[in-house]
């Protein structure tokens, strides 16, 4: 497949201006194995700032690093749904790094696997829709089509992860089938594992087209 990195000024601007004075860091760069390369960091918070007081989804809450990344750059007044499994299920303390901060108050904390989980409630109210929760095909698959549902006309899906070398990965093979179905429109961020899809009209057919099945890849 083609490879269709595009800049981050490419994709972040407004009237000719980058959106980078909004990004907030608050020292988000600690970790290993976490959404923490400084690109994918300021990329995140820029999407986030363009949909200031609005609402966010994210899929796969880990420590909550990134959800609170969300929350900062999204404003006081937007609201951050984010859903991982279980307390029990897992190893790591689920939400670790907002629980104790100011922007707990603007986070939903939702439990359960999103492969079963009802997200009717959702549907065609979120801005900005963060996808970075189980990496195999049918987790991520089924995280893009709820996203498709869930997703305001003008609002964005990103996806972490997508590496467009990596034609096995769960990830990359979710993301591929997605610019399929929106005919091109998704982008991979170049010098990230960052792949955006700014949904400019709700398409109603295109999400039933989503929910049939899995086509050939």
């Amino acid at each position: 497949m083609t490879d269709f990195r595009l800049s981050l000024k490419k994709v972040f601007y407004t009237t000719g201006n980058v959106w980078i004075e909004s990004f907030i860091f608050d020292g988000h760069y600690t970790q290993k194995n976490e959404t923490r390369d400084l690109r994918e960091l300021c990329a995140l918070g820029l999407l986030a700032s363009h949909v200031k007081g609005g609402k966010i989804f994210e899929f796969g809450t880990f420590i909550g690093r990134t959800t609170r990344l969300l929350a900062l750059n999204a404003g006081l007044k937007s609201e951050v749904y984010t859903i991982d499994l279980q307390q029990d299920l897992v190893d790591h303390e689920i939400g670790q790094e907002f629980k104790e901060s100011p922007e707990n108050a603007q986070i939903c904390q939702l439990l359960g696997d999103s492969v079963r989980y009802d997200f009717s409630d959702f549907s065609n109210t979120i801005d900005f829709c963060w996808i970075d929760g189980a990496h195999d095909f049918e987790h991520c698959w089924s995280d893009t089509k709820y996203a498709l549902m869930m997703v305001k006309a003008g609002g964005f899906i990103a996806w972490h992860d997508y590496r467009h070398t990596a034609w096995w990965s769960g990830v990359t093979k979710a993301v591929r089938l997605a610019n399929r179905l929106f005919g091109g429109g998704v982008r991979h961020i170049a010098g990230t594992t960052m792949a955006i899809l700014h949904v400019e009209t709700r398409n109603k057919d295109l999400a039933k087209e989503a929910n049939k099945g899995v086509p050939t890849l």
